[in-house]
């Protein structure tokens, strides 16, 4: 049997979050409200499974532009490298089969994908926001 190497996915989560602290870039965490909506095209969005409701990336925040614009920034945090993306042959992030359908597996255990999955949900259920920064 292979061994299966230990995720250090909090560890991560607590670097990048002491990062932006170093910066002074403001950030919300996973239960965290951004905005209300960004928060409600999340929620309206199929989740990472599949089912109704409860999109909850890692770590989120905006970005203020000097011309007023904010992007939302979508941070998903995964602890070992075999969980970093699942590309397809194109070398785009696998996240639909040929049929347009969701693959989920994808989706909930590789941080670009699911990224990717979030920073689509914005788009797609929001009226404000048309780029999202995705980011593992």
């Amino acid at each position: 049997m292979a061994k299966s190497t230990k995720s250090i996915e909090e560890k991560i989560e607590d670097i990048a979050k002491k990062q932006l602290d170093i910066n002074q870039v403001r950030y919300f965490a996973k239960t965290e409200s951004i905005n209300t909506e960004i928060d409600e095209a999340l929620t309206k969005a199929e989740s990472k499974s599949g089912g109704k409701g409860g999109n909850y990336p890692d770590i989120k925040l905006l970005i203020e532009l000097p011309e007023m614009k904010r992007i939302p920034v979508m941070i998903e945090v995964k602890g070992r490298k075999d969980d970093l993306a699942k590309l397809g042959k194109d070398g785009n992030v696998l996240n639909f089969n040929e049929k347009g359908e969701a693959i989920y597996e994808n989706i909930k255990r590789y941080a670009v994908n699911g990224a990717v999955h979030y920073a689509q949900a914005i788009i797609n259920y929001s009226k404000s926001f048309q780029e999202v920064i995705a980011i593992d």
